[in-house]
């Protein structure tokens, strides 16, 4: 078992980490400010103020109702865009250049040969040397 000093021990090491005490004043100064506060009416905001206003929102929704009907009727006519058609072109040598390849199995490479003893390439010439 653990022996009874060492909780006594811990507890006072701990003993003035704890959050300190509010005074005793301070509950009765909270709420005789709030009691105060709350006789008090606050003031409503500019925003608040134009929305009550019957006469401010009656005139916000005509401009609305302006604003899309001049739209809607006042909308500029513009004659139809020219239709741009692509040409049906095609060039030749890029139409070369796709058209696929065919090898054949049988090929081989052209490397060419060493020249003997030269140490230079020799190019095939239809089974010959070229000179």
């Amino acid at each position: 078992m653990k022996p009874l000093d060492d909780d006594q021990l811990a507890e006072r090491l701990f003993e003035g980490v704890g959050p300190p005490q509010s005074p005793p004043e301070l509950r009765e100064r909270v709420l005789r400010e709030a009691q105060i506060h709350s006789t008090v009416v606050p003031l409503p905001d500019v925003w608040t103020r134009i929305w009550d206003n019957s006469w401010l929102r009656l005139a916000w929704a005509a401009s609305v109702l302006v604003l899309l009907a001049g739209n809607v009727v006042l909308e500029p006519r513009q004659s139809e865009p020219p239709v741009v058609v692509a040409e049906a072109y095609v060039d030749e040598e890029i139409a070369e250049f796709l058209r696929p390849m065919y090898i054949a199995d049988t090929l081989t490479p052209n490397l060419g040969r060493s020249g003997g003893g030269r140490h230079e390439l020799v190019e095939i010439d239809e089974g010959g040397n070229a000179s």
